[in-house]
């Protein structure tokens, strides 16, 4: 067995800085590819039922895409969050086993009146 649960917030903390550089770049990605879509013109002889088939298709796929974005950044807020949250927990925690130890009627080895 393991000698306890540890998290490295300054770790998590790294990790979610390039979570978010992840979601910016995804962002940019995805408004880049919302302006490239085929002008239905250019079709041709396909005619215009395939043309605004695809320009449906794409903006659906940018849709799609935005809303992952969102994903991706709410993760990154929860994991940032969380970190936090355990950083804070795990002070708290140590803070009160140390008042429980100093006023406890506990000896040095654990045993009563010791």
């Amino acid at each position: 067995m393991g000698s306890g649960f540890q998290i490295s917030v300054p770790e998590v903390e790294r990790i979610v800085t390039a979570l978010d550089g992840l979601h910016s770049t995804f962002v940019s990605g995805t408004s880049d590819l919302a302006g490239l879509a085929v002008p239905t013109a250019q079709f041709g002889q396909i005619g215009l039922g395939a043309g605004q088939a695809t320009t449906t298709a794409h903006a659906q796929l940018a849709v799609a895409l935005q809303a992952f974005a969102r994903v991706l950044q709410a993760l990154d807020q929860r994991i940032a969050a969380s970190a936090r949250d355990y950083d804070t927990a795990d002070e708290s925690t140590a803070t009160t086993l140390d008042q429980l130890r100093s006023t406890a009627p506990f000896g040095p080895t654990g045993q009563f009146g010791r």
